[in-house]
């Protein structure tokens, strides 16, 4: 097909397991369109590519996942795929952190929180690592350990000093420790990306400070002293 043939070059090009994993996975799907000629080689070749995918990435875990898809649907090993996608899901740090938020706003803010930082500490040296950082702030601040929050909340600053949410948090986080001047630094920061920005903003159910709003941090704002 015309996505193997794809997937091929991108592999002679970079040779990572994913795209081997990918492979793998169109072959459950010819399978299940019934586009082979010959089933037990469709079946062979699919094996045969996801333990190659495994074995050059073994952490991956979207190679986990499409590989945990082979299990099923070329040798019906059920006990194998649930451990495979049992073991994305373990790795994954993007799926630990929406679990983590979700379930935090949904009131279970221990459990979500910590989920949040297993996120958080998963991604830490990837791309992706800042916005993980900021996730775990969020639900370190519905949880109420402002403390916890402010260490996430930096970490994903240092990673990405004008990245906006986190900057929000550090803003508010600090106006609660009563350290106002470092508020204001974080508030200066923020007003070179949104010139508009005030810590009245914070309060509008419009603007995105929504664990700061749910955690009653608005309390704490200077404008509230006055």
């Amino acid at each position: 097909s015309n996505a193997d043939k794809t997937l091929r070059l991108a592999y002679d090009l970079d040779p990572k397991g994913r795209f081997l994993a990918w492979r793998a996975y169109l072959r459950t799907l010819e399978l299940g369109e019934l586009e082979f000629r010959d089933r037990q080689s469709v079946i062979d070749n699919g094996i045969e590519l996801a333990r190659l995918a495994r074995q050059k990435e073994p952490h991956n875990s979207m190679v986990l996942a499409l590989c945990a898809q082979a299990e099923i649907m070329l040798s019906s090993r059920y006990r194998s795929a649930c451990d495979l996608a049992l073991r994305a899901i373990e790795i994954n740090p993007l799926a630990w952190s929406t679990l983590g938020t979700a379930a935090a706003f949904l009131g279970d803010t221990k459990r979500g929180h910590s989920y949040a930082r297993r996120g958080a500490k998963l991604a830490r040296g990837t791309a992706c690592s800042f916005k993980l950082e900021s996730c775990a702030a969020s639900t370190g601040i519905l949880l109420g350990d402002f403390r916890d929050a402010r260490h996430h909340a930096e970490r994903a600053h240092a990673e990405k000093p004008h990245f906006a949410p986190p900057l929000r948090y550090l803003a508010a986080l600090y106006c609660d420790k009563g350290d106002y001047d470092r508020a204001w630094e974080y508030c200066r920061s923020l007003q070179m990306r949104e010139p508009d920005f005030s810590f009245a903003r914070l309060g509008e159910a419009d603007y995105p400070s929504d664990s700061i709003r749910s955690a009653g941090l608005l309390s704490a704002l200077p404008d509230r002293h006055i």
